[in-house]
């Protein structure tokens, strides 16, 4: 059937939130399991062993050379993981040096971005055990896995069929960064005055006139966003959300040829606010978030150091 329809990944994504809500422990590993059997062709699931255990991992990607923890309590307790992380890594690190290059930590806490106690443990652990990277794996980037499925493999991953009917969702994600900038959004005698974003990365992408304007405007708001992302306790949240844009993006522009700028905009705006019609506050919102992501090259390429365009010439002449 191939690749998800927009509405198809927004209904599938909704599903997605549901099924892991409701899964906890085994069922949670499983399901795990599943998903990177569906996403990576190079996954290992290890069972428990007798006495021996699973020496650390629950599974492996042989050729990224990534270890996978998995701990999906019913009530996640910071004291519990801790425990667990710990067990895991000193039986990986004993049992299986030189077998993994990445610790990767999944779990299924819902609450938006990891516990600030665990995020402070796996930043210690990068020290005590370099070059081991480590990362967490939750329940948003497990879906970023899941996105890129076909038709038949979400399906086959969530249980259900899922449906081309033109529904309307609205936004999820990303509501309390868009209430915050809605909230905060500066008075146009309080507009600061900001850099046009740089234009051989906009004449590089194809992105149209209309476009730059908008990003002007959204230029204006991102420094709320920083504030918003450094008020956070959680230490992973921007890279989290920003993870997102770049799977949103990198996937449109899979689907759409790369340079079909327009369109990936407008699936970035569909991942910001879902496809229901935004209010014009809200849509100002969003830009801002698109701008900041832009201005961190998160989302669309930068040209070359060899790139020769119009914007080139122009300053060489």
């Amino acid at each position: 059937m191939g690749a998800m329809v927009p509405v198809q990944r927004i209904y599938a994504k909704m599903r997605f939130r549901q099924v892991v809500e409701e899964l906890h422990t085994a069922e949670f590993e499983k399901f795990f399991h599943r998903l990177m059997e569906l996403s990576a062709p190079d996954y290992v699931p290890v069972r428990t062993h007798g006495n021996i255990g699973d020496r650390g991992a629950d599974g492996l990607s042989l050729h990224e050379g990534s270890l996978y923890a998995c701990y999906g309590p019913e009530v996640f307790n910071a004291e519990e993981v801790r425990s667990k992380f710990r067990k895991d890594l000193n039986s990986a690190v004993t049992h299986r040096s030189g077998q993994f290059s990445t610790f990767v930590f999944v779990h299924n806490d819902r609450r938006r971005g990891i516990h600030p106690e665990i995020s402070k443990m796996i930043q210690q652990a990068q020290l005590d055990h370099h070059p081991v990277k480590f990362q967490q794996l939750g329940p948003d980037k497990l879906w970023y896995k899941a996105m890129v499925l076909d038709v038949v493999a979400i399906e086959e991953l969530l249980d259900c069929q899922i449906p081309i009917e033109n529904l309307v969702f609205g936004i999820s994600d990303l509501a309390p960064l868009i209430e915050h900038l809605r909230s905060n959004r500066p008075q146009p005698d309080q507009f600061r005055r900001v850099e046009p974003p740089p234009a051989a990365k906009i004449e590089f992408n194809e992105l149209g006139d209309e476009v730059r304007e908008f990003l002007v405007i959204g230029l204006r708001s991102t420094h709320l966003i920083s504030a918003y992302f450094q008020g956070r306790l959680d230490a992973y949240a921007e890279d989290q959300v920003a993870a997102g844009f770049t799977a949103y993006y990198d996937e449109a522009r899979r689907e759409l040829e790369h340079r079909d700028s327009e369109k990936i905009i407008a699936r970035l705006q569909e991942h910001i606010h879902g496809n229901k019609i935004p209010t014009p506050s809200t849509s100002l919102a969003g830009w801002g978030i698109l701008a900041y992501f832009f201005e961190r090259c998160h989302i669309f390429e930068t040209p070359p150091a060899d790139w020769s365009g119009s914007t080139a010439e122009q300053a060489a002449t």
